[in-house]
């Protein structure tokens, strides 16, 4: 879906299209031979009158779906993780056959907390 555009005085901003679902991140991982995908499909944007994207950090409920695929890009897995207002994630990290996903609950924005997923479950 295309992006939006909305005038303010003589200027012109452009901003994601919140119906719209956007690719995040694409991992591989060369144990498993196994893509990771991790895609936004749904974004509810709460306070939409605040456009300063500075001030806009943290103010949307974000869904993400993981998506796990073969070689062929056959699919494998599906996970669904959703965030609320003020949870940051969505960061995956690919390490030795495993995948780290920050959770969306966080005890505090120094210490970080990930679900651990053995991707050898999803070989062949």
């Amino acid at each position: 879906m295309p992006g939006i555009y909305e005038q303010n005085g003589k200027n012109k901003k452009w901003r994601n299209n919140p119906e719209s679902a956007s690719n995040s991140a694409l991992l591989f991982d060369s144990v498993n031979q196994l893509y990771v995908r991790n895609v936004v499909v749904k974004t509810e944007e709460t306070q939409p009158e605040i456009t300063d994207i500075r001030k806009r950090q943290g103010l949307n409920k974000r869904t993400h779906l993981i998506l796990i695929y073969d070689l062929d890009w056959k699919l494998k897995a599906e996970l669904e993780i959703s965030y609320d207002v003020g949870q940051t994630g969505g960061q995956m990290i690919s390490s030795n056959g495993w995948i780290l996903i920050s959770k969306p609950e966080q005890k505090s924005e120094d210490e970080y907390e990930f679900y651990k997923i053995d991707l050898s479950r999803f070989g062949d």
